[in-house]
């Protein structure tokens, strides 16, 4: 036997040489996803791609490289469905493996720095599931890779070793099974059939396994997400000037918005005008009590959910004890200790936002999120339909994408604003995509667009201007709200173009065209393309054949602006670089084109740029490379 010196040169050597092989094994699952985006069902691809994960997960553990073990082990379950189900993920069977790929690479590309950047420099999005039953776990997985994550599967007993060696950004793991995870994690627990919940840390949020993995992520992506208190609107009611002041100071630092009042007369005026997310409440209020104050609102169904934190100078028992039974959220004590009651602020809003997330509620403006927004627009359509009620819907988007964290606070509060004023007059408000809302009103469009007019054109001096654009619901129309919200974006494009604050739609906006234009036929790609661009408040249109793109082009409203667009090179139909020529043909100088393709030689990206394209981009695609230079591109052409 050799000494323990020579074993473990030995060792590392084996370690080194299996190293050295993995731009093979990267490679070959490449292929593979070649092979998938021709052909998403052929059951030897799929089988070879199965073999493969198999052979990954079992082998590269043994030589160290537990991280791209756990890959493996995470998709293997994945390939083994689609043999059995030749239609589950068949349009993104070669999009989940293409994001399987560039992981595996980064993560043989990582040893020796750090695991939590990507080969770009970039950081990864990393999910790691605990102890998901098969029929849960495997959906996730597919929605999440296709959504570029970075995903890793393992037992309880194997999450020390993640975090020793990779920390994720998110934890999805059963609810039966007792978790323990660093502080500031955060972690969804999905709970079974049976009902059964371990103990668990008091950050985790809890949802059923059987919700639809869409849901499960946004949920997950919400909690990864937090911007702490910044964009928070707080009422502080307090008849001391210099307690007000005091605490304006301290909130303002932190990025919310603070409205002080020195009495709470006419309380219920002064939340309609406000619209707080939390309410700090004096108890010894000159005139009427804090704690009868909390006692009423929290008997009005309007205010119910409405986090109060009462604040006193008595600390005794009773007081405290008093202010709980009234229905307060929490209490705290004078003299305020500054990071004392941040953190119990950020605590209560963070519980508020829970229960608006898991109850399909944008927690920073209240509206609707846009799945629930569907299916309310859809039932209140259809109501308004079958007895003939007017009914119109309204596109509300900013005129420039809100750009970081302050300028989205800030266009939230504003749609916060709107919906409340609105929704006294029975008008249902909700998300479109990620900046865009919807405003369904009991109204016609001209109504509408005349309500609407007014608080557009004053949004002019703020920050985040907006337009809207409004389409009616017409005698004997299908009552489909997505169609409705369509007709409604192309007045908005009129709008903007026009520079006008409010436009109501009618035929000569049909065909508007959208600030991107995306030709792609992979359709795990397109989904991928147009979620980055509606998350930067880009409108957006998308085709997947040749013939389609160029008679859409060919008749689109262009007003004094270049729309983008986004062109694969192979096309059915009519491929890219012809489809660019009969452009160019026919509409000279009306559109800017970026191709987009698997095939990066010299010779095509030449024949591109000398041909006037734009830029040439080789697939895989990195999006926040490709939206830094969309944003670039539409800075340097001003629109």
């Amino acid at each position: 036997m050799p000494p323990p010196g020579d074993l473990s040169a030995v060792l590392a050597q084996l370690r080194e040489r299996y190293l050295a092989s993995s731009g093979n094994t990267v490679a070959a699952f490449s292929q593979l996803g070649e092979q998938l985006q021709l052909n998403p069902t052929a059951p030897e691809v799929v089988e070879a791609l199965r073999r493969e994960l198999h052979r990954v997960h079992g082998t590269a553990g043994s030589y160290g490289f537990h991280e791209a073990s756990r890959l493996a082990g995470a998709l293997e379950p994945v390939a083994i469905r689609w043999a059995a189900d030749p239609g589950l993920d068949r349009d993104r069977r070669a999009a989940i493996v293409r994001q399987f790929v560039r992981a595996l690479g980064a993560s043989f590309a990582a040893e020796g720095s750090s695991p939590q950047t990507g080969s770009d420099g970039k950081v990864e999005h990393r999910l790691l599931l605990v102890e998901l039953p098969e029929g849960v776990a495997v959906p996730l997985v597919s929605e999440a890779m296709h959504r570029g994550y970075h995903v890793e599967q393992v037992t309880s007993q194997g999450v020390g070793a993640v975090f020793e060696a990779t920390p994720p950004t998110i934890v999805i793991a059963g609810a039966h099974i007792t978790l323990a995870v660093p502080e500031g994690v955060p972690v969804l627990l999905l709970r079974g059939a049976n009902g059964v919940v371990a103990a668990q840390p008091t950050s985790a949020r809890l949802l059923e396994a059987s919700t639809d993995p869409r849901e499960i992520l946004l949920m997950a992506e919400s909690l990864a997400t937090r911007t702490g208190l910044v964009g928070v609107t707080l009422l502080v009611i307090d008849d001391d000037p210099a307690m007000s002041a005091l605490l304006r100071a301290l909130c303002e630092r932190q990025g919310m918005f603070v409205e002080t009042r020195e009495h709470a007369q006419d309380i219920q005026a002064t939340l309609e005008e406000v619209r707080p997310a939390l309410l700090l409440l004096d108890i010894g209020l000159p005139g009427v009590n804090g704690l009868v104050v909390t006692r009423e609102l929290k008997g009005d169904e309007r205010y119910r959910e409405l986090p109060i934190m009462l604040v006193s100078g008595a600390t005794d028992v009773d007081t405290r004890t008093a202010a709980f039974v009234a229905g307060a959220d929490d209490f705290q004590s004078k003299p305020v200790v500054a990071e004392e009651l941040l953190r119990r602020i950020e605590r209560l809003l963070e519980t508020a936002r829970q229960r608006q997330l898991t109850r399909g509620i944008h927690p920073g403006s209240g509206l609707l999120l846009p799945q629930r927004a569907d299916r309310a627009f859809d039932a209140a359509l259809s109501r308004a339909a079958s007895v003939a009620d007017p009914m119109s819907l309204a596109i509300v988007r900013p005129l420039e994408p809100p750009d970081g964290v302050r300028r989205s606070a800030l266009w939230h509060r504003e749609l916060r604003l709107l919906a409340a004023t609105l929704g006294a007059e029975g008008v249902l408000a909700g998300f479109r995509d990620e900046t865009a809302a919807m405003f369904l009103f009991p109204m016609s469009a001209a109504d509408a667009v005349h309500r609407l007019g007014p608080y557009a054109e004053a949004s002019r001096m703020d920050l985040v201007p907006w337009a809207t654009g409004v389409a009616d619901l017409l005698a004997g129309a299908d009552p489909d709200a997505s169609r409705l919200a369509q007709l409604a974006e192309e007045a908005w494009l009129a709008a903007r173009d026009a520079g006008a604050a409010a436009r109501r739609w009618d035929p000569s906006d049909a065909g508007v065209a959208p600030d991107v234009v995306v030709v792609e036929d992979d359709a795990a790609l397109a989904d991928l393309l147009t979620f980055a661009l509606a998350a930067r408040g880009l409108t957006w249109i998308r085709y997947s054949t040749g013939p389609e793109a160029l008679d859409a082009m060919r008749g689109m409203l262009v007003r004094g602006r270049s729309p983008l667009v986004l062109l694969d090179v192979d096309l059915p139909g009519l491929d890219g670089f012809s489809l660019f020529e009969r452009l160019r043909v026919e509409r000279p100088g009306v559109f800017r084109v970026v191709f987009i393709s698997v095939h990066a030689t010299e010779a095509d990206q030449l024949r591109a740029i000398r041909a006037g394209a734009l830029d040439y981009l080789a697939k895989p695609l990195s999006l926040r490379v490709l939206m830094a230079k969309v944003i670039g591109w539409r800075a340097r052409s001003g629109t």
